[in-house]
């Protein structure tokens, strides 16, 4: 069964969804990583934002982590706040049709370094 945050209900986005769901919308999140779930012991983009993370876009700018994936959980309820699918499942997101890419710039302990930000900022202004 699929919930939708109060925040949804409150902003009455239901109707603003008549109009867009966030078609053609990219969405760049700097923080803890790519949305991920663990299944069978390796990494997988949340099963909620499956069809709308564009994985391969996503990068990690954290200097002793190679993994671009979310294992703090943080990045990956920003992201499903954002562009959860409408699945039937789990929760929505405010632009269910919307696509996101994500730079992980806080690493798993919860901090980062500014020159890691600095980073992402700096392929953000380049690519996007």
């Amino acid at each position: 069964m699929q919930s939708a945050n109060w925040g949804i209900e409150l902003l009455r986005v239901p109707e603003t969804w008549k109009i867009t769901r966030g078609e053609g919308v990219t969405v760049l999140v700097i923080d803890t990583g790519c949305p991920a779930r663990i299944k069978r012991g390796r990494e997988v983009v949340h099963p909620d934002l499956a069809g709308n993370v564009l994985a391969d876009r996503c990068r990690s700018f954290v200097w002793d982590e190679d993994s671009i994936y979310d294992m703090s959980g943080h990045s990956t309820a920003c992201c499903g706040i954002i562009a959860a699918e409408d699945n039937g499942k789990g929760v929505v997101g405010y632009a269910p049709a919307a696509k996101v890419v994500t730079f992980k710039a806080v690493g798993e302990s919860g901090s980062g370094y500014p020159g890691d930000l600095a980073r992402a900022f700096d392929v953000m202004n380049r690519k996007f």
